[in-house]
């Protein structure tokens, strides 16, 4: 999501990809070497057929302080701007159209505030996963069992560092009062220098 954040014109490749256009997932991802997150995540067995040695690495947590988790964070920051701000903030909207509609109306069919709806997507998500990818090429793996399982599927060693651990809910809350605020400020600070645009003019 950073990258598309950070590439706005990628935007029409996921906007193709959900539509179900032919796209050219290898061109699109030439540069990279590994990719995570939503949207690629949804798309496991289209990578599949055009990466077929790709290792997959399937992080899984508990479904009930998964659900919480993101009913509290990502859900609502992606419906922080009202759509009449939307030409505004443009591109940060364009991005935010996308992701309603390959997230929240695609995968989860408009219906994430249904707990036991939501769920199910996840555990069929998981399942998916499991029965698509081959034993071989695939590492479940609970983020709370450290360096070892992972460095083993990969066949690095282990770093001496200790396992990084970020506070994302703090972060993602950190930047919901960001795109609050800027939902207050930019119109604001349009009216304002309209204001005096036109005061100009009639004096």
């Amino acid at each position: 999501m950073i990258d598309v954040i950070q590439n706005p014109h990628y935007v029409n490749f996921w906007l193709d990809v959900h539509a179900g256009k032919p796209v050219d997932w290898a061109g699109h991802f030439q540069k990279y070497q590994a990719a995570i997150d939503f949207p690629v995540c949804n798309y496991h067995a289209a990578l599949q057929e055009v990466f077929p040695d790709a290792r997959v690495i399937l992080t899984v947590r508990d479904p009930d302080r998964w659900y919480e988790s993101t009913r509290k964070t990502i859900y609502p920051l992606s419906f922080l701007i009202p759509g009449w701000e939307e030409p505004l903030l443009w591109p940060i909207a364009r991005f935010y159209r996308m992701v309603k509609k390959l997230v929240w109306e695609g995968v989860f069919e408009g219906r994430f505030e249904d707990r036991a709806f939501a769920l199910e997507v996840y555990r069929r998500h998981i399942e998916a996963v499991q029965r698509t990818v081959p034993a071989d090429k695939l590492l479940v793996f609970d983020v709370r069992e450290g360096w070892s399982p992972l460095c083993a599927f990969l066949g690095v060693p282990e770093p001496e560092r200790a396992f990084p651990h970020l506070n994302d809910t703090r972060m993602v809350k950190i930047l919901i009062g960001i795109i609050r605020t800027l939902t207050v400020v930019v119109p604001l600070g349009l009216a304002v220098l309209l204001g005096s645009l036109l005061l100009t003019v009639l004096t």
